[in-house]
């Protein structure tokens, strides 16, 4: 039995035919960048549509199998209105990285008390939800009258089936859902929003409707489709047990350490650990999520930098090819778009430390992926203290994956083992999966059998690199972002008076 699924990523849309074991027999993909406007970066709405028409065809086509279920994932807090009654579109699709609506932080937080709002949430305050992006436009002259918001990967459901509707990890990202309730947080958005409606919200993985076809989607006419949900989330399904107190890292343009915990009331102690909760995909469980918007993204932003044309990948590792792994003396802040846990703050910058006369492109290359590990060792450290001192294993998946001199670099920072796993499009393949689920065709069982049979790789840190990591973490890194952060603010707020 095989499943298609189709995930709708921040720089290139991919589709895959998965086979009930976790193989995958097909796939394709196609780069899919934002473009800048006067107001932020957007996607095109048609284009987006079409771009997902078009892997989904070719996955299909070349696997020329029978298709039993498709299942969608993808960036949570991308979105755009449309028009409720003829649910054309008002907007672009706004991608969650868009920081235009930061300048609506002062106004959402005089909507409700951000403790407050955590709570009921399970999100601190941040420009990249979907309330904020919504008064964004407002403010750009979109009239919110009779209007719809759907996430992007709710739009492209709404392509494939007629149907309106999104999952509960998705409408989680929204700042606007209760996690008390398990539904949209009415009341407040009655205050906030009173023109805008929201789409019903249906349980994760089920079918949403069956695709209607068209002419190029023949192939897929009647198929039941499923909005699997938040692209991390539904990863984690594919690469083992997060309800055991096994941890996905997924290293991308963005990475994230996620893990599961059952559902419960959040605490002070939760607001303070900078990482965001929310409904896993998974019954009775919440997503615990701490995430760097620019892990993968200093890379992309480092190879641009430092050579014209940039750098490939490939040249990149041959400058990192017999470098010491001796910690470099550069402090890098990675927090070119904010930063998230364990301290969020939307108006954090990033930064070099340290440079002196001696240091080359190499050198520059390497503190990046020093500084990144770092921050992902802060986020590590508040994760073991929300799953009660114990970590099962850190199961490493993405495009970071290839770059072998950063994976041993995190290790020595961590000073703890890595896993990393075979899977190489683990949303895909916990959307395959998960869509099978959904429609009858498979057990939760059976992506844990999936899961498990995975080939593996240990990544073990050595004890003298990771004491000598820990002096530049506590002494440097910790230490030295205060007055950095401080001066961001007060330029921040500078800007924001004038415009």
């Amino acid at each position: 039995m095989y499943f298609l699924a189709l995930d709708l990523g921040t720089t290139h849309v991919k589709a895959a035919v998965v086979a009930a074991d976790g193989q995958i027999i097909a796939s394709h993909h196609v780069r899919s960048e934002a473009q800048p406007t006067g107001h932020g970066f957007v996607y095109d709405p048609e284009e987006f549509w079409q771009r997902a028409v078009f892997v989904l065809s070719r996955a299909a086509n070349e696997a020329a199998v029978p298709i039993a279920a498709c299942g969608i994932t993808g960036m949570a807090e991308s979105g755009l209105l449309l028009d409720a009654r003829t649910l054309t579109p008002r907007s672009s699709i706004i991608p969650w990285f868009d920081r235009a609506s930061q300048r609506e932080l002062p106004t959402a937080a005089e909507l409700q008390d951000p403790a407050e709002r955590f709570r009921i949430t399970g999100l601190r305050l941040s420009g990249k939800y979907g309330l904020l992006k919504i008064l964004s436009l407002q403010r750009q002259g979109i009239d919110l009258r009779g209007s719809l918001w759907l996430s992007a990967v709710d739009y492209i459901a709404l392509r494939l089936t007629g149907r309106i509707g999104t999952d509960p990890t998705l409408a989680a990202r929204t700042y606007l859902y209760s996690l008390e309730t398990e539904d949209w947080d009415h009341d407040f958005i009655a205050r906030c929003l009173p023109e805008v409606e929201f789409p019903p919200v249906i349980p994760s993985g089920m079918p949403i409707g069956n695709c209607v076809g068209g002419e190029s989607l023949c192939f897929l006419r009647d198929m039941p489709v499923s909005i699997c949900g938040h692209d991390h989330v539904v990863a984690s399904l594919a690469v083992g047990d997060v309800a055991g107190g096994d941890v996905l890292n997924s290293m991308g343009t963005a990475e994230v350490l996620l893990g599961a915990r059952p559902a419960a009331p959040l605490t002070h102690r939760h607001l303070s650990s900078g990482l965001s909760f929310g409904p896993h995909v998974l019954p009775g469980f919440y997503h615990w999520l701490g995430g760097l918007s620019d892990s993968g993204g200093s890379i992309e932003w480092l190879r641009r930098i430092l050579g014209e044309p940039e750098l490939s990948y490939a040249q990149l590792e041959e400058l990192l090819a017999g470098v010491s792994f001796e910690p470099s003396g550069i402090i890098y802040y990675p927090f070119l778009s904010g930063s998230g846990a364990p301290r969020p703050d939307p108006y954090a910058r990033g930064a070099f430390v340290g440079l002196s006369r001696s240091h080359t492109r190499r050198d520059l290359a390497k503190a990046v992926l020093e500084g990144v590990s770092m921050q992902m060792e802060l986020i590590r450290r508040e994760a073991l203290a929300v799953m009660g001192g114990h970590i099962n294993r850190i199961l490493v998946v993405g495009g970071g994956v290839k770059n072998r001199f950063w994976l041993q670099t995190k290790a020595h920072v961590f000073g703890c083992p890595l896993t990393v796993l075979s899977v190489q499009e683990a949303a895909l393949v916990g959307a395959a999966l998960f869509a099978g689920v959904g429609s009858g065709h498979l057990r939760l069982a059976d992506l844990q059998a999936a899961s498990a049979a995975l080939a593996s790789e240990e990544i073990v840190p050595d004890e003298h690199l990771h004491k000598a990591y820990s002096w530049l973490l506590e002494e440097g890194y910790i230490k030295l972002q205060q007055p950095l952060r401080e001066y961001y603010g007060k330029m921040a707020r500078r800007d924001l008076r004038e415009l």
